[in-house]
């Protein structure tokens, strides 16, 4: 299996030098959703770690959820949602009469997403909304396969990898007992890292006009412990994203 993994990367590299690279330029946008990592990892301090979401945890992104918390005491938790858009660039190359094609990416973009949560009690309810905002970096590379490809006009699938970093710049919470926003944003670490994998449909149109659909869902996620610090945080959804880009292709 290692070998036949090793062949493949290097014919793709061989395929790659010989196709001709078109270089692009666009921007994506689209929802994003997200939840805690369902599963409970051991982590010790001073070292680091590619945690594995829990299997549910792509479940809870679509659903709300009710824990009971204490006696006559309930919280509804509703899954994180919000949006991304990026930037991105890269370059595409195409062989086996266009049909077979690779493509390599980078992207530089924000996203915000926000989650309620309801405490009831017998003598009433509290709601608070959280919302946190990231700046977001990512490389990703995609191989294509044409399903349809004629002059002036392709359409295919692709599938891939993506791996993105994130620096939180907004960390709020709104409390209806207060109707006021707080930020806790100092008591947070900034710093986050994740693995997605890619799946969606491409069309070209004309020479210059790519157009995508892309899901993006959770591989995995990196935590790194220092002392009692974690420089890479793991304390925060694990996301999924489903966008719609547009790239320019030269």
């Amino acid at each position: 299996m290692k070998k036949q993994l090793i062949s493949l990367t290097v014919a793709t590299l061989v395929f790659t030098g010989f196709a001709e690279a078109k270089f692009y330029i666009g921007i994506e946008g689209g929802y994003t959703g997200g939840a805690d990592d369902t599963k409970d990892h051991d982590i010790q301090v001073n070292s680091s770690y590619f945690l594995i979401p829990g299997g549910s945890t792509l479940g809870n992104t679509f659903k709300d959820r009710t824990y009971n918390t204490g006696t006559n005491e309930t919280l509804e938790v509703e899954p994180w949602k919000g949006y991304n858009i990026a930037i991105t660039l890269g370059s595409e190359h195409f062989f086996a009469s266009n049909y077979l094609g690779v493509r390599w990416g980078a992207s530089a973009g924000f996203t915000e997403i926000m989650q309620d949560r309801t405490k009831r009690e017998n003598t009433g309810s509290t709601s608070f909304t959280e919302t946190r905002g990231y700046i977001d970096a990512g490389l990703s590379f995609d191989l294509i396969v044409n399903l349809v490809n004629k002059s002036g006009f392709s359409f295919g699938v692709f599938g891939g990898i993506e791996g993105d970093y994130h620096y939180m710049v907004i960390a709020d919470l709104e409390s209806s007992n207060t109707n006021k926003t707080e930020s806790f944003l100092g008591s947070e670490n900034r710093h986050s890292m994740d693995v997605l994998g890619r799946v969606g449909l491409t069309t070209m149109l004309g020479k210059h006009h790519r157009f995508d659909l892309t899901a993006k869902l959770p591989v995995g996620y990196i935590v790194a412990g220092d002392d009692d610090k974690v420089k890479i945080s793991g304390n925060n959804p694990v996301r999924t994203s489903f966008n719609i880009g547009y790239k320019y292709i030269f």
